[in-house]
Parts: C-alpha cells; sequence; structure tokens
C-alpha cells in the first residue's frame, strides 16, 4: 500500500536531498515503503552516464558524488524510480513529462480518496514556474504554503 509518491529532479542537492532523507526515515519508522520518490530529469543532467547503460540490461550503479566542484550534483540515493528524459531538447520536454505523470497521478481513480498535489517552489527557476503554471492550466488542486 503506497500513501504518497514523492516527484522530484532527483539530484542529490537542496530540497530534494533532503525530501529523500525525509522519506527515508519516514519510511524506517512507519513502515516499509509507504511514501515512493519519483525522479523526472533529462538524461543530460545525469553524472557518469556512460555507467549507466548496461549491455545485458542488468544490474546496479551506485553513482558516487561529483569530483569537479560546481558540477552536477550525483542521484539522490534515496529514490525508488528514475525516469531520464533523452529528447536532445532542453528541460521544457522534462517539465511537460513531469507535469503529464502528475496529472495522471492525481487522477488514477475517481472512488479513491485524493490527496492534493502539492507544487514546492524551491529554486524558483523557469522549469518550476512551468510546472505551477501547468497544475493551474489543468485544474489540479495545489496547495501552496
Amino acid at each position: 500500500y503506497l500513501d504518497s509518491l514523492v516527484v522530484t529532479d532527483g539530484l542529490s542537492k537542496g530540497i530534494v536531498k533532503l525530501a529523500g532523507k525525509a522519506v527515508r526515515d519516514y519510511n524506517d519508522a512507519y513502515g516499509q515503503d509507504r511514501i515512493s520518490l519519483l525522479a523526472v530529469l533529462p538524461w543530460k543532467w545525469v553524472p557518469s552516464r556512460s555507467e549507466l547503460v548496461s549491455k545485458d540490461f542488468a544490474g546496479l550503479s551506485n553513482q558516487p558524488p561529483p569530483a569537479v566542484p560546481g558540477s552536477l550534483p550525483g542521484l539522490d540515493p534515496n529514490h525508488n524510480f528514475f525516469l531520464m528524459v533523452d529528447d536532445n531538447a532542453e528541460t521544457d520536454t522534462v517539465v511537460e513529462v513531469r507535469t503529464r505523470i502528475e496529472t495522471l497521478l492525481s487522477r488514477l481513480d475517481e472512488s479513491m480518496p485524493q490527496a492534493p498535489a502539492c507544487c514546492i517552489l524551491a529554486n524558483g527557476t523557469l522549469d518550476d514556474v512551468a510546472s505551477l503554471h501547468r497544475f493551474v492550466e489543468l485544474h489540479i488542486e495545489l496547495h501552496i504554503r
């Protein structure tokens, strides 16, 4: 039984890193994987991409922290799922994919009690604002605190 699914960019930095730790601690304290983390991010953001490509389509790859200061952070190890969008476009495509997933999840089954969608505008990037705009366009209930 899954209580919640949190959708992030999956990078081990800032609020996403804190959310990953909080979800891990919650699941450890109250039950096994009651909350899951799904990362949706551009393939080009993934450090050490070549290590993730598997010739036999099996196995795991641990992501070490970045060695170069100022480079992209590694993937957050507390996430359950990663969806890496690769279409050689800018991150606008990722925003669209993430918003569609969030929309689908918010409307899965009308008979189930619905948890409100929650949008956290942490960094205030254009991608974050675009996601918020899509929520409003699609008439998804938002609780902003």
